[in-house]
């Protein structure tokens, strides 16, 4: 009597075990859509999704209050992040016109930071035709196209 129950019974596990793939296979796939949506999986907890952040996010965070066609806050932003922002926001320069760009000082000194020295080297080795110009303070740098 058992082998017949387990005759039985084999189609019912069959089923079961081909729907749970199935469903599976669809959670899957519904979660590979919101990934691809929104960076995060349904699974991101929201104190994940913050750590997650790119510096692109702080980027844009930061300057949200300045009009970006005219000035530029970096510095928050490493060498390399600053170089990106750039590249991005001053290729695009008409002649004649200018951009402002803040880099921040190094705290407790009166000297400019590693950044605005690096802003101004990586500016003057690969936009020969901007003038940079160091505004008032060591921490702002006004961009012209010559």
């Amino acid at each position: 009597m058992d082998s017949y129950n387990q005759v039985e019974a084999l189609p019912v596990f069959i089923f079961g075990t081909v729907l749970a793939v199935a469903i599976l296979l669809v959670w899957k796939s519904v979660v590979r859509a919101q990934v691809a949506e929104d960076g995060y999986s349904l699974l991101t907890s929201p104190g994940e999704r913050d750590r997650r952040r790119t510096w692109r996010d702080d980027f844009y965070e930061l300057n949200e209050a300045n009009d970006l066609s005219k000035t530029i806050d970096v510095h928050r932003l490493t060498k390399t992040q600053a170089t990106n922002v750039m590249d991005t926001y001053f290729h695009s320069l008409a002649i004649g016109q200018s951009r402002t760009i803040i880099t921040g000082r190094a705290k407790y000194s009166k000297d400019s930071s590693a950044l605005t020295n690096h802003v101004k080297q990586y500016l003057k080795n690969n936009y020969p035709k901007y003038s940079v110009v160091m505004n008032g303070d060591s921490s702002t740098l006004v961009v012209t196209r010559t």
